[in-house]
């Protein structure tokens, strides 16, 4: 062996004489996993982790397809707080008024409404988007409601600076207050319609195009749940702080490896 290079008389000594030839791969192991040397290197298990390589890049697209999903959940939530604020205030502010305090009641379940959907939306339930959009129409049609209501049963002889001008001993005496107290009542009556209408218009601008918004992330949901497997789902769940849906017990066996993988990894 004296013309052997130092690696192959190394090998030699190990091997002995039949080393191993191309029908005798060589095999390695990794983390107690045994994998053959001519294992395709997208299959191989990472010494980091105890996902494969494609489940890794599965898992990276499903992040990656999902985040329309997550501004979603992020939107319904502020505008869940935001209408529950609102239908707070409403009844603070509102006590003694009928009209205000129904008003403040529906703003307040369609705000705790919303809340809840946004979850329900994270946890990529498919039915979600949809009832969020519905629970925007209703929102709408409550503030278009309110504001129709009050244009049709407002008495135009009711007006704050008008009766203070009537009311002042000092004012009603001066014939040219009388006259600006009237004018200002009118502008008081004109700025009251103009409020109203435009809270329709903007209840149905923005309502309506909030309600088509969501209704279009029934797609995206779809596709997230057509191209992903439950497991990966779980995982999205499990990272945002929500329970799996498809537990251990429920799954194939290949599901149930890969979560109690991801388990032990995030353990």
């Amino acid at each position: 062996m004296s013309g052997m290079s130092p690696a192959l008389i190394s090998g030699y000594r190990i091997f002995g004489p039949c080393a191993p030839t191309d029908d005798h791969p060589l095999t390695r192991t990794h983390d107690s996993t045994t994998i053959r040397g001519d294992s395709p290197p997208d299959t191989e298990f990472m010494s980091d982790t105890p996902l494969s390589r494609a489940q890794l890049d599965q898992l990276r697209h499903s992040v990656s397809n999902a985040t329309p999903i997550r501004k979603c959940a992020s939107y319904a939530r502020f505008s869940g707080w935001s209408t529950l604020l609102a239908g707070a205030l409403t009844l603070v502010f509102g006590l003694g008024d009928t009209t205000a305090l129904v008003l403040g009641l529906a703003l307040s379940f369609i705000g705790f409404r919303e809340i809840t959907l946004s979850k329900r939306v994270l946890s990529l339930e498919l039915g979600a988007p949809m009832k969020l959009a519905v629970n925007q129409l209703a929102l709408g049609a409550c503030l278009a409601l309110y504001a129709v209501f009050s244009i049709v049963t407002h008495d135009p002889s009711d007006s704050v600076l008008a009766s203070s001008i009537t009311n002042d001993p000092a004012l009603a005496q001066a014939p040219e207050l009388a006259q600006l107290g009237d004018q200002l009542a009118g502008f008081e009556q004109m700025a009251r319609y103009a409020v109203w209408i435009l809270l329709v218009v903007v209840a149905v601008i923005m309502q309506g195009g909030t309600a088509i918004w969501y209704a279009l992330k029934k797609s995206r949901l779809n596709a997230i749940h057509a191209h992903n497997e439950p497991w990966v789902l779980d995982v999205h769940r499990v990272m945002q702080g929500l329970e799996p849906v498809h537990t251990v017990g429920t799954q194939s066996d290949s599901e149930n490896d890969h979560t109690q993988r991801f388990t032990r990894a995030a353990a």
